[in-house]
C-alpha cells in the first residue's frame, strides 16, 4: 500500500517552512501551524470535537499509508502573483487545499473552482465562495472584545494597544467590536518589528486576529515579550500553551485543525463531494481560555495554628 491522496496545506507565513510531512512527531510537527497537528490526530483517531453526522472512514499519514501533507508558508504577495497549489513533483495527484486563512482560501478559488478547497474563516458567507468550498468558521471576531476585557482585568492599570492588520476582515471587525483604543495599523509593507518597537516598555498588545500576525507569532512574541518587557493576548491560546506568550483566550488552532479534518473526511469518504451544510462552526463549549504563561508558584506563608484574638475595645 502507498499513499493515495495529497494535503496541500497553505498558510501566510514564513516561505522558509516548506515541507512534506510523512508522520506527526512532535520533531516534524515543530514550528508548523497548530491546525496541522488537531487535522493529523482527528483523521486517525476522530475525536470529540468533532462529532460527525455519518459514519467516515479513518484516515493515517505517511508514504505507506493514506496521505501526505504538502505544507506550505508564504507571503501574501507571494500569493497574489499565480501562486500554484498544486502537489510538489512525486506526491499523490488526487489532493484537497487546505487553506489556513481567509487570504489563502480567496487565491485558492482563483487557481481552481473544481479542486475541493477546505478553509478556516472567520465569515464564510460574506466570502461568495463557489461550490468547491466547505470548511469552518472559528468566529474569532467575536471573542475579540472578550479577549480586550480578560487582558484588561488581568493586568490593569497598564496601557492596552491593539495590533491591527488594515483592511483584513476578522481584524477590521475585531477592532469595531473593542471600540475606540490606542492601534498600531499595519499596512502590507509595514515592517512589523519595527511597528511593535514604538509601544512603551510594560505595555500590553492585543494581537487581533489576522493570517499575517499568526504566520510571524514566535517573532512577536520574541520582539514584544523579551525584547520590550510587552506583554501578548492572542485570540488563541496555542503561543500561551507553548510558553511564549503572556495570555490567550478563544478557540485553539489545534481545535480548529479538528473541525478541518472532519471536513477533509467528509470530502475523502464521499469520493470527492464537498459535505452539505458546507461550513460549520466551532461550538462555543470549545472556547479555550482564559490561559496565562505558567508563572512561578506564590510563597506559601504558614500560619499559627488557634483561633485569632478578638481585639478589645476602648
Amino acid at each position: 500500500m502507498a499513499a493515495t491522496r495529497t494535503i496541500v496545506a497553505v498558510a501566510i507565513g514564513n516561505s522558509q517552512k516548506n515541507t512534506v510531512i510523512r508522520d506527526s512527531s512532535p520533531a516534524t510537527l515543530k514550528g508548523l501551524r497548530p491546525y496541522i497537528k488537531g487535522l493529523i490526530s482527528w483523521l486517525a483517531n476522530e475525536p470529540d470535537p468533532p462529532v460527525p453526522d455519518s459514519v467516515l472512514g479513518r484516515y493515517q499519514i505517511g508514504d505507506a499509508n493514506d496521505y501526505v501533507i504538502d505544507y506550505r508558508e508564504c507571503t501574501e504577495d507571494d500569493l497574489k502573483h499565480n501562486y500554484d497549489f498544486k502537489p510538489k513533483n512525486g506526491l499523490p495527484s488526487s489532493y484537497v487545499i487546505l487553506c489556513m486563512s481567509t487570504t489563502v482560501a480567496r487565491e485558492a478559488v482563483n487557481f481552481s473552482t473544481a479542486i475541493p478547497i477546505v478553509a478556516i474563516v472567520s465569515d464564510p458567507f460574506k466570502e461568495n465562495f463557489p461550490e468547491n468550498v466547505c470548511g469552518v468558521s472559528a468566529r474569532r471576531p467575536d471573542h475579540a472584545k472578550d479577549c480586550y476585557n480578560i487582558f484588561k482585568a488581568k493586568i490593569a492599570p497598564t496601557k492596552i494597544y491593539l495590533l491591527h492588520k488594515d483592511g483584513y476582515g476578522p481584524s477590521e471587525i475585531s477592532r469595531k467590536w473593542i471600540g475606540k483604543r490606542d492601534c498600531l495599523s499595519i499596512k502590507n509593507n509595514d515592517v512589523l518589528k519595527d511597528k511593535i518597537g514604538t509601544i512603551p516598555p510594560g505595555s500590553g498588545l492585543l494581537i487581533l486576529p489576522a493570517d499575517r500576525f499568526f504566520g510571524a507569532a514566535d517573532d512577536i512574541i520574541q520582539w514584544a515579550e523579551v525584547d520590550n518587557n510587552i506583554s501578548t493576548f492572542w485570540t488563541v491560546t496555542d503561543w500561551v500553551k507553548a510558553g511564549g506568550a503572556f495570555g490567550g483566550y478563544g478557540f485553539s488552532q489545534e481545535t480548529c485543525g479538528q473541525y478541518m479534518a472532519e471536513r477533509v473526511a467528509q470530502i475523502w469518504t464521499s469520493n470527492g463531494n464537498i459535505p452539505d451544510p458546507p461550513f460549520v462552526r466551532v461550538h462555543d463549549k470549545w472556547v479555550d481560555g482564559p490561559k496565562y504563561r505558567p508563572a512561578a508558584k506564590p510563597l506559601k506563608v504558614k500560619r499559627k495554628k488557634g483561633k485569632a484574638k478578638k481585639a478589645k475595645r476602648a
